[in-house]
């Protein structure tokens, strides 16, 4: 016959379970913030610029996520934060733009796969959002376009 547990003993194992469910309850990712749509051009020396990510790195850290996406042939490009094209939260953004390489490397997505790595004709001058000194703001809207033109 198995040991008999007394109340103290049964009411402390109930709140110590109790306590882990809790606990596991705690670990849900955040909820997400509402994004709008962001599409975009990005051009070097006046060309269309394909194959670059485009990084929205928000300028108050707490307030949102990243968003990023990557030029077409075209050099057009439509953000993403939590799902494909989902756009970013409004709010205003530090913008890195290169290769894949660095920074670029940490986020998902990264190039298409079976594009080729061409060189980087911007040399990594623009690929820290921090230090590009590129910006934008993403407006409440379902239409915020932006043009890049970089030299």
């Amino acid at each position: 016959m198995p040991p008999r547990r007394s109340w103290p003993q049964v009411a402390l194992i109930l709140c110590l379970l109790g306590l882990a469910a809790v606990g596991l309850g705690c670990s849900r990712p955040a909820a997400r913030i509402k994004c709008y749509p962001v599409k975009g051009r990005v051009f070097y020396k006046g060309k269309p610029l394909a194959d670059v990510m485009v990084l929205f790195y928000p300028q108050e850290r707490s307030s949102s996520p990243s968003a990023s996406g990557v030029t077409d042939e075209e050099g057009l490009f439509t953000l993403s934060t939590y799902d494909t094209d989902d756009g970013a939260p409004a709010g205003r953004y530090d913008v890195g733009i290169g290769r894949e390489s660095g920074a670029f490397r940490r986020q998902k997505g990264g190039l298409r796969k079976g594009k080729s790595a061409d060189p980087d004709p911007l040399q990594g001058r623009f690929e820290n959002p921090r230090k590009s000194k590129l910006s934008a703001q993403v407006e409440e809207k379902n239409n915020n376009e932006l043009e890049f033109n970089l030299r």
